[in-house]
């Protein structure tokens, strides 16, 4: 398996077809405010990667944008601006990564999408538009592939040091649900195939086309101002449904 963390793209062959994308969702402490930055390469098969970047911003009035811009990108920083947006957000964490698939399945002809989280669990430092970010709440994470899964859920959610994340994905319309469910509660992290029981009240939504290198794109809604209750417990929380 090669290094969560490097890029794909830059090495792919020409004659195939990628996706990828690295992305910062940042949270307020208070939860009611959150930016959703999204690097991406999209490569149609015979041509080069094209890169594009995407602002979700709940500040708190919604704000969507994508286009060509310009960014610098390293596993800890990302400088860019976007038409008026402008940014420089840095990350730090404790936490260890948290892969998605077992490491012999990475990089492979199937599945056809992987993915892993690089922060589960960090601190925002910096400003986006003025707006001072530093304290908030970062989650990083890192998804390539030759396409994308046929359907996902994914929810992520924060209270104070403690934290949970499960992703749901459907990878093919005839294949079953495939779970893995991570906990860090009290100290401890610990991993599920078996979904949480977990109550979701979307906040103020998105929706975007995640375009496919070949097939057909995705229709996807994400909301970064949502809220998770597992055990009466309430988490801050993102919650992104693709298909």
């Amino acid at each position: 398996m090669r290094d969560l963390v490097a890029l794909r793209h830059p090495a792919a062959p020409l004659g195939r077809g990628l996706y990828e994308s690295l992305y910062l969702t940042a949270t307020s402490p208070e939860g009611d405010r959150a930016l959703w930055l999204r690097h991406t390469w999209l490569k149609a098969p015979g041509k080069q990667p094209q890169p594009v970047l995407w602002i979700t911003w709940w500040g708190p009035e919604l704000t969507q944008t994508r286009g060509p811009g310009t960014a610098e990108l390293t596993g800890s920083r990302s400088q860019g601006s976007l038409e008026a947006h402008r940014w420089d957000l840095g990350w730090s964490s404790d936490h260890e990564p948290v892969p998605y698939l077992p490491k012999a399945l990475y990089d492979r002809r199937f599945p056809r999408s992987n993915g892993a989280l690089l922060v589960p669990h960090g601190t925002v430092s910096g400003t986006f538009d003025g707006h001072d970010l530093t304290g908030w709440s970062a989650v990083v994470g890192h998804n390539w592939g030759a396409e994308h899964a046929h359907a996902w859920e994914w929810l992520h959610g924060t209270d104070g040091d403690d934290w949970f994340d499960q992703l749901r994905v459907k990878p093919m319309s005839h294949s079953p649900w495939l779970t893995l469910s991570t906990t860090h509660l009290d100290g401890k992290t610990r991993r599920s195939r078996t979904p949480l029981k977990v109550d979701v009240t979307w906040g103020a939504t998105v929706e975007w086309d995640y375009d496919s290198p070949a097939g057909p794109s995705r229709d996807v809604r994400n909301s970064s101002v949502a809220t998770a209750v597992i055990d009466e417990r309430r988490f801050q929380a993102t919650v992104e449904r693709g298909a």
